[in-house]
């Protein structure tokens, strides 16, 4: 057998293998799931007593190897009612042999049964021995931009509970994944890691807003299954039901068979007397049309949660299936005719020569310079959605280094964490051809002790008045706590003054997400509107330079146009600069990429914003302005 693997798996529970990662509606209320109890959790000290860690064990089929793994994985699960229901993600207990739960001040684990799972909406209920449970209550206000939250669970398989602050960042967002198609989505700006899967997003009463479900942490997006959608599922999979499922642990994928792409969804494991199974779908299938349709041509779950949200459960469904282990395709219904063989694909590979070339490998030594314990190591395709397994084969001290073999040769994203799973450094777009190595330094180094932060905007108004609306220029729009910017003229440059005057040592920092291969962001500071220095950045070519308009007009530049392998290309860059001493430092990431002696521009005021250059209509987004003086 002989396929290229398109799509990389990303299904976030997956620990060991993979190290893992607005009004009530309609005749549903939380009183339908929730019962009355004293045990009812009321403030975010106590949330922790409703929170389960839950621990699985079982096989499934990688679709990177193509091959049956066994392997234990963790997520999270939270009490909905005294009497031990829980709820969590279908993907934290799809696939499990064995499922233990740890309850708050427990050594020993609990036995917990699954009731009923919802392959598209990634919920489930599991039933925990016991009773007389503390649990959460559903939030009864409005879900809206601006809400304050907590992102709440066990990431990366630590017992240790973790609590992460932040605001709901758009009140209805895109559910289309690789593992699930849910109606009702909110984007929120918690950080999460793998681990967190299931877990709840609660307000600071301890009420949930939605359940946990996906985060790309390399754009820093995290996304949790609304509470509007998830209960009126909840209420039936507490009744023991499956709702909208044929009993498989399901991914969005491409693959290559034969010089062939097939898009299709990928059987992790069939659920035991389910629809899929009397059907004679096995694991490590590729589902590639469901009623004549075509499936995940774009990788995500929407067609096939659309088909089956569009038919009853004993609907018969046809269904063509692609068995790349033998190369045969097989046709058969839902509810009806199991798979029987209509025809074969060849597994070979087409090559045009007698020899086939042995792959070119790559090696990575790490030096850890950080002065911190580096636990985790990913290393990604950029196109990956997720950061994947750790590689590390064990936690990696300060001041020593070690090196990773057998890397495929290409190009790749590269992050490490420290010991408690927090961001330590990422590059990004970098190549990987036979010997390579990346020191890894302290976060904000050269960072003033002294800094003490000055003043903030978070957007959750225009308090700087910033030009709302629209103009032959550019459209400003306030959107979810984050200025939006569409340039539509060509070599045009959006920035605003912030009209506080600033000490003569400071340091600025804002987030900025650029679209277009064109589109720039850039922060500086302004003595006026002809005196100036700008730190921009092109996301798209990794590239920066430090700029000085004197008198109106562009000087040399103070950094001449430079490459960073620190700066992302897609998603969100967290920008610094600021005059500390005689210098001028540039960070991206937390990472020191830039320095330079100047006494140019002494002192002035903070600006930020973007440019166009060459290519109009180009997208902007800002967030978290942030400066700070340096006593």
């Amino acid at each position: 057998m002989n396929f290229k693997r398109i799509f990389s798996f990303v299904n976030g529970a997956l620990a060991t293998v993979l190290c893992l990662s607005a009004g009530q509606p309609a005749s549903v209320s939380a009183a339908t799931v929730v019962s009355a109890s004293l045990a009812q959790v009321s403030s975010l000290d106590d949330v922790r007593q409703a929170v389960i860690f839950v621990t699985a064990q079982g096989a499934f089929w990688d679709p990177q190897s193509a091959a049956q793994v066994s392997g234990e994985w963790t997520g999270t699960a939270f009490f909905i009612d005294p009497s031990g229901l829980a709820v969590t993600n279908n993907h934290v207990v799809a696939g499990a042999a064995i499922l233990e739960v740890y309850l708050d001040g427990e050594k020993e684990p609990r036995n917990a049964k699954v009731l009923g799972r919802s392959e598209c909406h990634d919920l489930a209920v599991i039933q925990i021995d016991g009773e007389n449970f503390p649990y959460l209550e559903w939030y009864k206000g409005t879900l809206k931009a601006g809400l304050p939250i907590y992102a709440v669970g066990f990431p990366l398989g630590n017992p240790e509970l973790d609590i992460e602050d932040g605001i709901i960042s758009k009140a209805r967002a895109n559910g289309d994944t690789r593992w699930s198609f849910v109606k009702q989505v909110i984007e929120h700006s918690a950080a999460t890691n793998p681990g967190n899967s299931g877990g709840p997003i609660v307000t600071q009463d301890g009420q949930v807003v939605g359940v946990h479900f996906a985060g790309f942490d390399k754009a820093r997006q995290y996304f949790a299954i609304a509470r509007d959608d998830a209960l009126p599922v909840i209420r039936q999979l507490v009744q023991g039901k499956d709702v909208e499922s044929i009993g498989i642990n399901p991914l969005g994928d491409i693959l290559e068979l034969g010089g062939q792409k097939f898009g299709g969804i990928w059987v992790q494991a069939v659920q035991s007397g389910s629809p899929a199974d009397d059907a004679g779908i096995k694991p490590g299938d590729l589902l590639i049309e469901m009623e004549g349709k075509a499936l995940a041509e774009n990788g995500t779950m929407r067609e096939f949660c659309s088909i089956i949200r569009s038919r009853r459960p004993t609907d018969k469904m046809t269904i063509k299936v692609l068995r790349p282990s033998t190369g045969e395709l097989l046709e058969g219904q839902i509810n009806g005719r199991p798979l029987k063989v209509v025809s074969k694909v060849s597994t070979q590979t087409p090559s045009t020569t007698t020899d086939s070339p042995a792959t070119e490998t790559a090696t990575l030594e790490i030096v850890n310079e950080s002065g911190n314990t580096i636990s985790g190591l990913n290393i990604v395709s950029p196109d990956a959605a997720e950061w994947g397994n750790n590689v590390l084969k064990k936690p990696l001290a300060p001041g020593r280094s070690t090196t990773i073999e057998d890397i495929p040769a290409g190009i790749y994203d590269v992050r490490a964490l420290d010991e408690e799973g927090r961001f330590l450094s990422a590059i990004f777009s970098v190549r990987l051809e036979g010997e390579n190595t990346w020191t890894i330094y302290p976060r904000w180094a050269s960072w003033p002790k002294n800094a003490k932060e000055s003043f903030k905007d978070e957007f959750a108004s225009n308090a700087n008045k910033w030009p709302l609306g629209s103009s032959d220029a550019a459209d400003y729009t306030l959107i979810d706590g984050a200025m939006n910017i569409l340039i539509k003229q060509d070599n045009w440059v959006a920035w605003q003054t912030y009209q506080r005057q600033l000490a003569s040592q400071f340091l600025g920092e804002v987030l900025c997400r650029a679209t277009g291969d064109d589109a720039e962001c850039g922060i500086g500071f302004a003595l006026d509107n002809k005196n100036l220095i700008w730190f921009r950045v092109n996301p798209a070519k990794q590239e920066y330079s430090l700029r000085l308009l004197e008198k109106g007009a562009w000087s040399a530049d103070l950094i001449e146009p430079s490459t960073s392998v620190y700066i992302s290309p897609v998603g969100w860059n967290r920008y610094t600069m600021g005059r500390v001493g005689k210098s001028i430092v540039l960070y991206v990431n937390g990472t020191l990429i830039d320095a330079v002696e100047t006494n140019k521009i002494p002192r002035g005021k903070v600006i930020f914003g973007g440019a166009s250059n060459a290519s109009p209509d180009v997208q902007l987004q800002l967030d978290d302005l942030i400066v700070w003086t340096v006593q």
